[in-house]
């Protein structure tokens, strides 16, 4: 049975959970394995601004990649009859010192869109760098595809070691902090099946923090 966690939506935790304030260094073997015996996964979060989210219900969400930028860049500049070449896109990456491999999940949508939400507005810092590079403004990101939040229902076995660890600490404290909003995030590197997809959702107001914290409506 699919037993799924949610930040957002406050899922019940057991009562061992918000009893007592959690250190870095303390041993919390138990309530790890409290959590994993009431939980199969946790729902996370990727926020993106695709041309289409076609790919991402054939593909699911790819780790970042050279050849996966550079497409992207490329698909980009032919919405915007902008003629780059893939050769080009490539040594602009050379010279950033471009590295691979990795994506990351949030844990909290509403956090991500409040102070992030570059992904959502612009497509990722990456992209921004690329086409600023190329002597192209960020704001025509603006003008190609449409913000979206990605809703992922993520295995706890997909998840490592010591982000679990640290995920039931956040979760913890947070309870103890009546914290509203996490900032915690999810390494991962290998790419999400599309099967892990439950939901896409365009969200109308995002904060851009690369134009003094305006707010961004779509």
């Amino acid at each position: 049975m699919t037993n799924i966690y949610s930040w957002k939506d406050k899922s019940f935790l057991p009562t061992p959970f918000g009893k007592d304030y959690i250190d870095n260094e303390d041993n919390i073997d138990s309530l790890i394995e409290i959590f994993m015996n009431n939980y199969s996964h946790v729902k996370a979060y990727h926020l993106c601004r695709p041309i289409s989210i076609e790919s991402y219900r054939d593909n699911g969400i790819k780790i970042g990649s050279t050849e996966l930028l550079i497409k992207n860049a490329n698909d980009i500049l032919n919405k915007l009859n902008i003629n780059i070449t893939k050769n080009k896109i490539h040594s602009v990456l050379n010279e950033l010192g471009y590295r691979e491999g990795n994506l990351y999940l949030a844990l909290d949508d509403n956090y991500m869109l409040k102070n992030a939400g570059h992904y959502a507005i612009y497509g990722s810092e990456r992209l921004i760098a690329v086409f600023e590079r190329l002597g192209i403004s960020k704001e025509k990101l603006k003008t190609v595809g449409k913000p979206t939040v990605i809703h992922i229902n993520l295995p706890i076995e997909s998840i490592y070691t010591e982000d679990l660890r640290s995920l039931v600490i956040e979760i913890n404290n947070s309870i103890i902090d009546m914290n509203k909003f996490s900032n915690f995030a999810f390494l991962q590197n290998k790419s999400i099946s599309p099967n892990l997809i439950c939901e896409f959702v365009h969200p109308n107001e995002i904060v851009n923090w690369h134009c003094d914290r305006r707010i961004y409506r779509v």
